[in-house]
């Protein structure tokens, strides 16, 4: 669901929020004879709410200002296992082990957060944009991070067909649950 909303001639916003329910489900063999074998199982199920709010305000005189948020809360199960053999050349060869096995489950519930803004700025033919943006997550049993995002932005019109463009920032994003790499555990 989203809505966009104009109050008057310089303030306008966008709203959104959005139900994700998905379940993935991998199950593999590996097979080379005299070399190695191997299978592989892994799901992942997860239901994530996730709601933001982009707000801009034209202040005139070549200036604008963007803020917003973002909050989301997801529900999962993982499951992964794995089991590979390798023949002894193999894994001297490749210094690994003639046996790897690994198996991890968990469940998290994950609530992840943001806070954004940035000031638009143009002096005849350089635009500037500053911008800093703040993430929150807390992963459950896992872990809780938070990081800030400062940014700088900078364009300047060389001709009507050509613009130099610079850029500095640290740029951070939260992972979702359905992008953590269970193979890891």
């Amino acid at each position: 669901l989203a809505q966009e909303r104009q109050f008057g001639e310089r303030l306008r916003a966008q709203s959104s929020l959005s139900v994700t329910s998905a379940e993935r489900n991998r199950d593999g063999r590996l097979e080379i004879p005299a070399f190695a074998s191997g299978r592989v199982q892994a799901s992942l199920d997860f239901e994530r709410w996730d709601v933001s709010t982009d707000w801009y305000f034209d202040r005139g005189d070549d200036s604008a200002v963007s803020f917003g948020g973002a909050f989301s809360v997801t529900q999962s199960s993982l499951a992964y296992e794995r089991q590979m053999r390798f023949t002894p050349d193999v894994a001297a060869a490749f210094a690994r082990a003639e046996s790897e096995d690994l198996t991890y489950r968990g469940a998290p519930n994950v609530w992840t957060a943001a806070l954004y803004g940035a000031h638009r700025q143009r002096w005849g033919k350089l635009d500037s944009e500053l911008g800093l943006r703040l993430d929150f997550q807390d992963y459950d049993s896992y872990a809780s991070h938070a990081q800030w995002s400062p940014r700088l932005n900078l364009r300047y019109e060389l001709s009507d067909r050509l613009r130099l463009y610079a850029s500095a920032g640290r740029f951070t994003q939260a992972q979702q649950v359905d992008e953590w790499r269970a193979e890891e555990a």
